[in-house]
């Protein structure tokens, strides 16, 4: 699981930089092709949040 965990880390710090926001989630789980609460569930799981 760490790929993935490196993925969405990369992912979340990818889009502070573009929108100078803190990591939109919503973004971020669009782009993923997922739900907002299963990408919180993950950001959970692998202390990223």
């Amino acid at each position: 699981m760490q790929a993935e965990t490196l993925f969405i880390r990369l992912r979340l710090e990818r889009n502070e930089r573009n929108d100078g926001n803190d990591g939109n989630i919503k973004r971020t789980a669009e782009e993923l092709g997922m739900q907002r609460s299963h990408l919180y569930k993950k950001l959970d799981r692998y202390g990223l949040r």
